[in-house]
């Protein structure tokens, strides 16, 4: 329980994001957009390259977990296919 006049990590990031994060995107070209308000420019700049490093990390194994989904389907399609020439083509 939180007492009468502190903050909590939770609050404090909460008002960091309200304060001095910025995000935008945009559907066409799925570009997002951060900005970071802050008076120390290599403080600003370490925090937003491990912020977006992260994020990176994130999606490149999203897209690696539906890669291999995809390829589990297909093999297992492949596997159900009697044709032996059929087969061949998709080895």
């Amino acid at each position: 329980m939180k007492k009468a006049g502190k903050s909590t990590g939770w609050d404090m990031v909460k008002k960091f994001k309200e304060s001095h994060l910025s995000l935008s995107s945009k559907e066409e070209t799925g570009m997002v957009t951060l900005s970071v308000k802050s008076k120390s420019l290599p403080s600003a700049e370490n925090g937003v390259e491990k912020l977006v490093h992260k994020i990176n990390e994130h999606m490149r194994l999203q897209d690696v977990k539906g890669a291999e989904a995809s390829i589990a389907y297909l093999e297992e399609k492949l596997s159900e296919t009697n044709i032996a020439g059929m087969q061949q083509v998709f080895c």
